[in-house]
């Protein structure tokens, strides 16, 4: 973060904890409780840890997490946005092996809880979804007027991808 200061620059931040071919980020005190258990699957045709999302410790890191990164940075002008999601790269989609709400991936009534939880502990900080959330199939966001009028925005990575035209 000073180096980001001494360039005079802002840093666009994602949160993630699944990327291909990798172990979860998900702390290790977490993967060491009895009863979380991850599952493991080729996915972009490397073998990766996806977090149990069933598990209520597990659960709550990632909203405590946030509690302390906003009571830290929600004022902070070296954080331009903040990018947040599940699955691959934080981005709503697992390709292979697919979602499975509530074990690889959260469940509705985790995701609705954590998004009104950023909501309530961001007040300056621009936290963004990616586009992907808008799906039916993996997020609450679809047709919910209460998630959509949270203060979010949106993100997408693959908005220049020759194949991603139609789609986006």
């Amino acid at each position: 973060m000073e180096g980001i200061r001494g360039r005079g620059k802002q840093a666009v931040l994602r949160w993630a904890y699944v990327l291909p071919g990798q172990q979860t980020r998900v702390p290790s005190y977490i993967k060491a409780l009895p009863g979380y258990n991850e599952t493991t699957a080729a996915t972009e045709g490397e073998l990766t840890h996806f977090p149990d999302w069933s598990n209520a410790t597990f659960q709550n890191a990632p909203r405590d997490m946030f509690s302390a990164f906003a009571a830290r940075y929600d004022n902070d002008p070296r954080v331009a946005f903040l990018q947040v999601g599940f699955g691959l790269w934080g981005e709503y989609q697992i390709y292979d092996p697919g979602v499975v709400l509530g074990v690889n991936f959260p469940s509705f009534n985790y995701q609705a809880s954590f998004l009104d939880h950023l909501d309530n502990v961001f007040s300056n900080l621009q936290w963004s979804l990616s586009i992907d959330a808008g799906a039916e199939s993996v997020s609450p966001l679809y047709e919910n007027a209460d998630l959509m009028s949270l203060n979010f925005g949106l993100f997408d990575d693959s908005f220049m991808h020759g194949s991603h035209d139609a789609y986006n």
